[in-house]
Parts: C-alpha cells; structure tokens; sequence
C-alpha cells in the first residue's frame, strides 16, 4: 500500500503585526472517516530552546495527545515533529501546540493513509542538521516507497520572506512573523525514490537555522520478508533420470 496524502493544513502562528506572544497556538485541521492505517503529522517551531510542553488533537474534547518524534535546536529557535497514529476522532477538529512560557510560535499538519503502524518509522529516523548560510539541506536516510517529512526554523533578525521549499518538495506550511525579531519556519514532504532524501529551503534574510526530518514507511511492508522467505527456500526436488528408472 502506498502512502497517500489525506489533508494538509498551514498552521497559526502567535506572533503577527497585530498580535502577541502566546503560552500556546491552536489551529484546525480535517482528518478523513476513512483514514486506513493513518497518522496525523504535527510541526511546531518557537523562538525557545526549551520546545513545547505537548501537542494534542481535538483539544478541548478527547484530548488526545500527540508523540514528538525529533526535535532541532539552533540558538534561540526550535524545530520539532510530532505524530498520532490511526486518530480514533475524525472530522474538523482543533491542533493545540503549547509552551511552558509566552513565546513566537507557529506550526503545520498534515495527515496521510498507508502507513505502517508497527514499524512506522525508517530506522535513521529523526534526523537533524543546522547551519548559517541558505540553502538549508538534510539528507534523510530513506527507502524507495517512503515518505521524506521535514520541518525547519530560522531567528530572522530582521523583517523577511517565507521561506521557499525545495523543487521536489511539496509545501505543508510555510510561514513568516513580521517582526524584526521573529522567526520563520517551513514543513514539507517528498516521496523517497532512493537511500537519501535531500530537503532544502532557501531563505531570502538568512540567520541560524535548524532542520529535523523523519521518513514513513508505507504499511504494506512484507515484500522484504517475503523476499528473504524465498531467497531461503529449498530447491523443489526434481528426480534424475535414474531415479524414474528405478519405478
């Protein structure tokens, strides 16, 4: 079974001209009814090291809470993936990312079918890198049929532009403060074709930043198995010439 996208959704963020610094950003995302062997990705990047507190879907009714699955820190800013396998409640509902203190804050989702439940992730996965100059890039350790997701932070310094993804990416969010001491973060995906999976964002008013990136191994996952059943299996028996003679 291939892994297939069932919605993505660009996140809030609690620092815009108009707005302040939070404890928490909320924004809504729709999951499908028919989500077979599903998960729920969650991106949040701050402007704090310390990361979040805890990330729930449907806040306010089931609460339920979401996984970090890898985490990024660079200077003041921070990066972080999170995940909730086959949500049990579908629908419209409420992401709530929250802090321990009042910080920049913005975040992304995307949810997606065909998915492994039990080995859900490649074994590399997370994976990080950090620098000064653009473009980003990480390498994701992948596997043909996989699916690459990353998500990325920078300290702006100064008033800039979103972000631009690499050409082979597909957008999950994207996002700017327009503050002079905001930050700015990305989220993507990219189906795997080989052992790597490179992902980039280029930045127009670049500072430090950081990366953190995993790859989702699609559920069918036996043909490896069955591979290795057959590679082992004794040769049929096929009787020589003499043996029939001796009937």
């Amino acid at each position: 079974m291939a892994i297939a996208n069932d919605s993505r959704k660009t996140g809030a963020q609690t620092l815009a001209a108009s707005v302040t610094a939070a404890t928490s950003v909320t924004w809504t995302h729709t999951l499908g009814a028919a989500l077979t062997n599903g998960i729920l990705i969650v991106s949040a990047a701050q402007d704090a090291s310390a990361g979040s507190t805890g990330v729930v879907w449907d806040d306010g009714a089931t609460n339920a809470a979401m996984t970090q699955k890898g985490t990024v820190t660079q200077g003041t800013t921070r990066a972080e993936l999170w995940y909730l396998k086959s949500p049990a409640v579908t629908g419209t509902k409420t992401i709530r990312v929250s802090w321990s203190g009042s910080h920049e804050g913005e975040g992304g989702s995307a949810s997606y079918s065909g998915v492994d439940q039990a080995t859900t992730f490649n074994a590399a996965s997370p994976q990080t890198a950090t620098g000064a100059a653009s473009p980003t890039s990480l390498a994701i350790t992948t596997t043909a049929g996989e699916l690459a997701i990353d998500a990325m932070v920078q300290d702006l310094g100064t008033t800039g532009s979103a972000p631009t993804k690499g050409a082979s990416q597909t957008y999950i969010a994207a996002g700017v403060n327009v503050n002079t001491t905001s930050i700015e973060s990305g989220h993507s995906e990219q189906a795997a074709s080989g052992a790597t999976t490179t992902m980039t964002w280029t930045i127009a008013s670049i500072g430090a930043w950081g990366q953190v990136g995993l790859s989702l191994l699609p559920a069918s996952g036996t043909t490896a198995a069955v591979q290795q059943i057959a590679a082992h299996r004794p040769a049929p028996f096929k009787p020589s010439s003499s043996t029939l003679r001796g009937f």
